[in-house]
């Protein structure tokens, strides 16, 4: 049909534009100090969790997504470290968790897509489910990295 290929064309453009993005993101330091096809789909998670959370859109996907990013993050960046964050510890990211399972758990509110759009996903299940699949993406995540040097051995850029 005409017109199809300005949508598809629009979609690549979109694609084109967040990659551009997160690259940008990345160099700036924005997403940390995480390098590779893991580190983008971490910052992936983060802008497209947050970006739904914001608009209050499927509220508990963008939750998840949220949730298994920082997950991810205190296993391989911030558990070293310890506790707190001005030592580079997990403190900011569990509070992240809190606040994102509240949103879930409670729902978006009055002000939202969801409520706009009368998107009502089946509860409990979708919770139960969401987790079940946040569980094993985190686990895959983590079982799929490749062990990083240590500190020591690395050698240093001049």
């Amino acid at each position: 049909r005409p017109g199809d290929a300005g949508i598809v064309d629009q979609d690549v453009d979109a694609v084109e534009h967040l990659d551009r993005f997160i690259a940008c993101a990345f160099d700036l330091g924005i997403f940390g100090d995480i390098r590779g096809d893991g580190g983008k789909s971490a910052a992936a998670f983060q802008f497209g969790g947050g970006l739904l959370l914001a608009l209050g859109f499927l509220s508990p996907l963008g939750s998840l997504a949220i949730a298994g990013a920082m997950l991810v993050a205190i296993a391989t960046v911030h558990l070293p470290r310890g506790f707190w964050a001005t030592k580079g510890g997990y403190e900011f990211n569990l509070a992240l968790i809190a606040a994102v399972a509240a949103i879930a758990l409670t729902g978006p509110g009055a002000y939202s897509l969801d409520a706009a759009l009368s998107v009502h996903l089946p509860e409990p299940i979708s919770l139960i489910v969401g987790t079940i699949a946040l569980i094993a993406g985190v686990a895959a995540t983590l079982l799929s990295r490749s062990p990083q040097p240590d500190a020591a051995t690395k050698p240093q850029a001049t």
